[in-house]
């Protein structure tokens, strides 16, 4: 009866043991360089805020007419200034998500600070890339308290230099790899059709393709298709 008595304590004692362990689950493998790009696919990435609406609208058109998706991770000061079209970009096939309110580097926030930047009028979604790439637990501990993943990049093209859009070009085909996420910004000069073409040519002839324009996407996806 006691050792009877003691084998079912010690499968209660283990059955708890399991139901507190964490579960493994696809998202133990998620990487925050690569992101929701699971595909073998390049993903052009722009962030902050564009020269212009009316500059946005056109590129946006011209990268949807060359059949190429990219991800665009605007400011919500940008949003607010009218220099960004959520609802148009999604439209045109290319996915927004978060990129903070302000810009600052958040490692340097408290924990309700960095909350607080990961709303509205931020982009609120399911990805978000932090400013300067920069995270540490604290905005870690945020991102998982809003739903939201960190997305940040593999290819950096440090194009806020003043690279020409033709140094850009040449930058992106000899580096990127495919699964790639490149990283740009939308007041520069990979921000327009003769960059994301000639990016285009060039990873076509490493046999390496970009994201492609599928039509409309969601506001919040559980991912990305390309």
């Amino acid at each position: 009866m006691r050792l009877a008595r003691f084998c079912i304590s010690i499968g209660a004692t283990l059955a708890l043991l399991l139901a507190m362990s964490p579960t493994p689950t696809a998202s133990a493998d998620y990487s925050i360089s690569r992101g929701p790009n699971t595909s073998n696919r390049v993903i052009l990435t722009f962030d902050d805020c564009p020269k212009s609406l009316s500059s946005f609208k056109s590129t946006l058109k011209a990268f949807k007419n060359l059949g190429v998706r990219v991800a665009l991770f605007p400011t919500g000061d940008c949003i607010k200034a009218k220099r960004f079209d959520v609802g148009y970009a999604l439209s045109m096939g290319h996915y927004v998500f978060n990129h903070s309110v302000s810009h600052p580097q958040l490692t340097r926030l408290s924990y309700s600070s960095v909350v607080k930047q990961l709303k509205a009028p931020g982009v609120v979604t399911t990805y978000g890339r932090p400013p300067y790439g920069a995270y540490n637990s604290t905005v870690r501990r945020a991102y998982t308290a809003v739903g939201m993943k960190m997305w940040t990049w593999t290819v950096d093209t440090n194009d806020w230099r003043g690279k020409s859009t033709s140094q850009l070009v040449s930058y992106v085909v000899r580096n990127a790899r495919k699964g790639d996420t490149v990283l740009m910004h939308m007041q520069w000069h990979g921000f327009n059709a003769t960059a994301v073409s000639g990016i285009k040519k060039g990873l076509a002839a490493k046999g390496i393709g970009l994201c492609r324009d599928t039509g409309a996407v969601p506001a919040k996806p559980s991912g990305i298709s390309c």
